[in-house]
């Protein structure tokens, strides 16, 4: 009998185990993109709005959305980033004035600037800002980003892939510092 209840203990244990060490690695997840199966990590988050984009009936707003690793900030006196290192940027449209909006954003081949959509973007991999290291940064040409915010805390999880067909997938979860630079042309970094 003592045997019995023994390994029915350990029985009802080993589960209760595994699913408590399976929810705590599976909540563990990185601010980091993946592009031609290596990891990148992600330091900050920059949204930079720059103009309403025209479009009709109703209005949307330009935004730059920059994940970044260490190597590469925002400077306020310049009002451009600086810096080398790696980094995702696309540009998103949403109907909120002051940030982007939640939702999910796909990739826009027509460029209507429709609110949650996106019709640029770049991955730059050890890329140099002042050089235009042009040979380390791709174009992105289809894809999908889920945007959440609780409070002043984003989420973002994406699926893109470039004009090669090689996948860029990554998650980042943190601040979206917010910059309004004045109505200048905007850098290579941006734009292809």
């Amino acid at each position: 009998m003592k045997k019995q209840f023994a390994k029915l203990l350990v029985l009802s244990i080993v589960p209760i185990v595994a699913i408590t060490f399976g929810c705590k690695k599976d909540q563990i997840v990185q601010n980091k993109f993946t592009y031609d199966l290596k990891d990148y990590p992600i330091k900050t988050g920059n949204q930079t709005l720059y103009v309403p984009s025209g479009h009709s009936p109703k209005e949307t707003y330009n935004f730059d959305l920059v994940l970044a690793s260490s190597g590469i900030t925002f400077d306020n006196t310049a009002n451009d980033f600086k810096g080398k290192g790696d980094f995702v940027a696309l540009t998103m449209f949403s109907l909120d004035p002051e940030t982007i909006a939640p939702g999910l954003y796909t990739f826009d081949i027509f460029a209507s600037k429709d609110s949650l959509t996106f019709d640029e973007g770049v991955v730059g991999t050890d890329y140099d800002i002042v050089v235009d290291t042009a040979s380390t940064i791709y174009d992105i040409k289809n894809g999908v980003m889920n945007v959440e915010k609780n409070g002043n805390i984003y989420t973002l999880d994406f699926d893109l892939y470039t004009k090669e067909n090689k996948q860029v997938k990554g998650y980042y979860k943190g601040l979206l510092d917010l910059h309004t630079p004045p109505l200048v042309a905007k850098k290579k970094m941006y734009h292809r």
